[in-house]
C-alpha cells in the first residue's frame, strides 16, 4: 500500500508519513469518517510505514506481511455485528485471542 494508491486526502497522508518518519508516535490513532473514504487503506499504509525495514525504497519482508495482513504487529479489529462502532468488550475479546488480559492493556 502506497500513498499513490489512495485517492484524495493528500494532506492527511503527508501528515501520516511525516509522523511515521519522526519516530515520535502516539499510542493510538483514530481513523474516522464516512464509509468509502479510505480510512482502512490509510491506516494500513500508516502501519506499513511505521513497521517498514526498507524505508519504502523497496519491498521488504515487513511490507509484504502488511500487504497480506499477516504482520505480527498488525491487529485489525472489525466488528461485523456493528460495523460503525468497535466496543470495548469487542477489543478485549480480540486481545484475549492473542493471550492478552484486560489488566495487560
Amino acid at each position: 500500500m502506497r500513498k499513490e494508491d489512495i485517492i484524495g486526502n493528500l494532506k492527511i497522508l503527508d501528515l501520516l508519513e511525516k509522523i511515521a518518519r519522526s519516530e515520535n508516535l502516539g499510542h493510538a490513532y483514530l481513523f474516522s469518517g464516512p464509509e468509502g473514504v479510505g480510512k482502512k487503506r490509510a491506516a494500513l499504509m500508516f502501519a506499513r510505514l511505521i513497521n517498514c525495514a526498507c524505508a519504502g525504497e523497496t519491498r521488504c519482508h515487513s511490507c509484504a506481511q502488511m500487504e497480506h495482513l499477516n504482520h505480527p504487529e498488525l491487529l485489525l479489529l472489525e466488528d461485523a455485528n456493528e460495523p460503525r462502532w468497535i466496543h470495548r468488550d469487542s477489543v478485549i475479546r480480540h486481545l484475549s485471542e492473542f493471550g492478552l488480559k484486560e489488566e495487560d492493556e
